[in-house]
């Protein structure tokens, strides 16, 4: 049986949908205002802000399924990071996958990702983002956890495109 645990000073799920949403709305408005050059810019190691992108949507979507896969009585979970290298090779792929798209193609990857995950967090309600488990990595963590690190990852990334390119981020 899952534990579940309670921390009163935690925030619920639609404050969780609205830091999404906001996240979301300024990596979207600070990408449509990069010119061809800024686009193509190395970010991350060799990604561009294209890749980046992808990045994004690819743990958005992985963490849609561990979050999924963590409700269930058994998870399973469909991959596990036993090291970092494990890790860097995982995000390379999903980045490498991504490659042939189009900018436009990703980011509508992007935003259609982010919707699904967000709605499966309102149906999942506030009660279920404190089920304590164990992802496929080292650690525990609740749901809530999880969608927290979505949050922190996503800002990061907008903060390293908006310092490479010399933008604000409004």
């Amino acid at each position: 049986m899952k534990e579940q645990i309670r921390n009163l000073s935690c925030k619920g799920v639609d404050v969780l949908v609205k830091r999404l949403r906001d996240i979301r709305e300024k990596l979207i408005g600070l990408v449509s205002k990069l010119s061809v050059e800024e686009l193509n810019l190395v970010i991350c190691g060799d990604w561009t802000v294209k890749d980046v992108l992808g990045h994004i949507a690819s743990w958005r979507e992985a963490e849609l399924q561990i979050i999924k896969e963590a409700l269930k009585e058994k998870p399973k979970f469909s991959f596990y990071f036993k090291s970092k290298e494990d890790l860097d090779k995982w995000n390379q792929d999903q980045v490498e996958k991504k490659r042939g798209l189009t900018l436009k193609e990703v980011i509508r990857e992007l935003e259609s990702i982010n919707e699904e995950f967000i709605g499966f967090l309102e149906k999942l309600g506030d009660e279920k983002l404190y089920y304590k488990f164990k992802p496929p990595w080292q650690g525990e963590t609740t749901i809530k956890g999880c969608v927290e690190v979505e949050i922190k990852h996503e800002q990061h990334h907008l903060n390293k495109i908006a310092e490479k390119t010399g933008r604000q981020v409004n």
